[in-house]
């Protein structure tokens, strides 16, 4: 409750100061003179890179400071094109995600820790093994839950959202993301027969994908300005295959072998 309680200040006074800034920027009161649109632009992706920076999100930081560099390039001098910023925010997600992948790891484990031991769904010793039990609270943070479907459908628009999916059938798994970082868990997935499917529709968002080592994934993506990473931690790829198609736009996928 009191991280509710905060979360709602916070925001709250970030959309107070946010109607201070664009009045003041209209009435020529700063020295940085740029029009309203590019203001409330502003400060929707001042928003996005707080929440991104909350949650530990590379792709998410990276292109909400892209945008914050394209809003402000002409009072900046910032004598790059809209492509090249972007272009660049792409290359570092890419390259941060490659290198803080253990740091981020670790980070949504003693997260996920916490969370479950803290509103008693399961108690310190027993987290690991019962804390994937779908349980989701309606102040929390991040989306939670988990799916037992073959034919899994996951939703995230302008949010963090977290699934594991659970099924001795699984088939297919898709997955849509507007703005939003997703992580979908498969370590508790059977794959029904020799193959399964996920299809990744993904806008202006980060997808990790944390899957069997076993899997022979092989990506076929159509990507616009956007990038596919894969950690291969000794993965064996001796397993059923999984296709991952769809389509990325300005987003960044990075598939996991656990």
């Amino acid at each position: 409750m009191k991280n509710y309680m905060w979360h709602k200040w916070f925001w709250g006074l970030f959309f107070l100061v946010a109607a201070a800034f664009l009045v003041t920027s209209q009435l020529g009161l700063l020295s940085i003179q740029i029009g309203w649109v590019a203001c409330l632009l502003a400060i929707f992706f001042v928003g996005t890179l707080i929440a991104a920076l909350s949650h530990f999100s590379v792709w998410g930081s990276a292109f909400s400071l892209a945008f914050l560099a394209i809003v402000f390039a002409k009072p900046l001098g910032i004598a790059l094109s809209a492509w090249a910023i972007l272009g660049t925010a792409l290359l570092i997600s890419i390259g941060l995600s490659i290198l803080l992948f253990p740091f981020i790891r670790n980070h949504h484990v003693k997260w996920m820790k916490n969370k479950f031991v803290s509103h008693n769904w399961v108690d310190d010793d027993n987290w690991h093994h019962h804390g994937h039990s779908g349980h989701y609270h309606p102040n929390a943070e991040v989306d939670v839950e988990t799916m037992y479907d073959p034919q899994t459908m996951v939703r995230a628009t302008m949010n963090n959202t977290i699934r594991y999916i659970q099924s001795d059938h699984f088939e297919t798994a898709t997955i849509y993301a507007k703005m939003s970082g997703v992580k979908v868990y498969f370590d508790n997935v059977t794959v029904a027969g020799d193959h399964a499917e996920i299809s990744v529709d993904a806008s202006l968002s980060g997808v990790d994908l944390f899957v069997p080592r076993a899997w022979n994934v092989i990506p076929q993506l159509n990507l616009s300005m956007s990038g596919v990473t894969e950690t291969d931690l000794g993965a064996t790829k001796t397993g059923p295959t999984v296709y991952i198609n769809g389509q990325l736009s300005l987003s960044g996928l990075t598939i996991h072998y656990i």
